[in-house]
């Protein structure tokens, strides 16, 4: 369902709610807070049968038509751009090298999906959460939170959502089945800030980076940290953005409706 996440789903972890939610205004029905513009940090946790289980923090940057998902352990973001077409343009941003390499919107292989835009904006697309069922309702104006559920073909879907914001708030993925492909997956949102000015510092600085257009590595082979790149897989086309401990890209691709 996860279609932007890992194929490896994530760990039975129960992680702590949200401590920095922006409280509601004194008119609950309303929320001042603006979707367009937030900085979420999210716990991720996975683990397949019989294996240690994987951690992985993930932070999502939002600002008008641009959003950043940024991985800090792997020094690793990718800012996607929304154009007038629909489309979406990726950047991948190599924190550590203060390196760029942009990508055109021919060059990934899901952008004719019209959905792309939405699992990069809010992690799962406006369709995949109607296929779900509404379970429950709780709480008004920004945290009012939206608990969905769905089984299918032996996986437990869970999903909180903050419709206000756009966000998810949990979301879990747990095989009910014993087998020897038994995975598990779950992200937990750990704390949310709306504050403009380091928003959009983080944007402005991400674009003095020193850039390469991807169609241009090939005649960089003197780059050395262009070449470093290449071997180790991070520079392709039509990738998630999404990496491992070990550096690794992890497809993506999860149950689809």
């Amino acid at each position: 369902m996860f279609k932007p996440f890992f194929k490896a789903t994530i760990a039975a972890l129960i992680v702590t709610s949200p401590s920095a939610l922006s409280e509601p205004t004194a008119d609950t029905n309303h929320c001042a807070t603006d979707s367009a513009l937030v900085h979420a940090t999210y716990a991720l946790s996975s683990q397949a049968q019989h294996k240690p289980v994987h951690h992985q923090t993930l932070e999502l940057r939002r600002q008008g038509d641009e959003v950043a998902q940024s991985y800090p352990k792997q020094e690793i973001t990718e800012i996607w751009n929304l154009l007038k077409d629909g489309r979406t343009r990726p950047t991948r941003y190599f924190e550590h090298y203060k390196r760029g390499i942009e990508y055109y919107p021919e060059e990934i292989k899901s952008n004719k999906n019209k959905d792309l835009w939405e699992t990069k904006y809010q992690f799962i697309t406006n369709a995949q959460r109607s296929d779900m069922e509404l379970v429950k309702s709780t709480g008004q104006g920004c945290k009012r939170t939206e608990t969905y559920r769905q089984e299918k073909a032996g996986v437990v879907y869970e999903l909180q959502w903050l419709p206000k914001l756009k966000l998810v708030k949990r979301y879990r993925e747990i095989s009910t089945v014993q087998a020897a492909s038994q995975r598990s997956f779950e992200m937990n949102l750990k704390s949310l800030h709306t504050d403009e000015l380091p928003i959009k510092q983080f944007f402005e600085d991400h674009a003095a980076y020193a850039m390469t257009d991807y169609a241009d590595v090939g005649d960089n082979e003197s780059d050395p940290f262009l070449m470093q790149m290449v071997n180790l897989g991070f520079i392709k086309g039509g990738h998630s953005g999404y990496y491992n401990t070990d550096g690794a890209h992890i497809e993506g691709g999860h149950h689809s409706h």
